[in-house]
């Protein structure tokens, strides 16, 4: 080691500001449209989080909802629950599976979104 330089951003190789370090979600196969350099990296986990309605077994109430740019249908669940970051830290982002982990969708964070990313 000859040198440790102090910064107050990543470093701008590939591996922090790539794909490496980031958080995407279990259903991401593909970066190409993703602006990755928006992401922030993750520094420490693990992330918990818990749903906390529905409860289990409870009836599920879907509303469609119609996507403005195309048109299309899909069907909405209202969901309420908590997350926490290790560390922290703000939430970036809550995936939500209905289906035993086949798909995911990317939650609508809503209370606590402010939170700031770094302490």
């Amino acid at each position: 080691l000859k040198e440790v330089r102090l910064s107050h951003e990543e470093a701008r190789g590939g591996w922090q500001r790539g794909m490496a370090y980031k958080g995407f979600g279990p259903s991401t196969k593909s970066i190409g449209d993703i602006a990755v350099d928006r992401i922030p990296s993750l520094q420490e986990q693990p992330v918990q989080s818990a749903i906390t309605s529905p409860e289990e077994a409870q009836p599920l109430k879907a509303k469609a909802v119609v996507n403005p740019k195309d048109g299309s249908v899909s069907l909405s669940v209202p969901m309420q629950g908590y997350s926490y970051s290790g560390g922290g830290r703000g939430i970036v982002r809550v995936d939500v599976s209905a289906d035993g982990g086949k798909s995911w969708h990317t939650a609508t964070l809503t209370e606590g979104n402010e939170q700031p990313l770094h302490k």
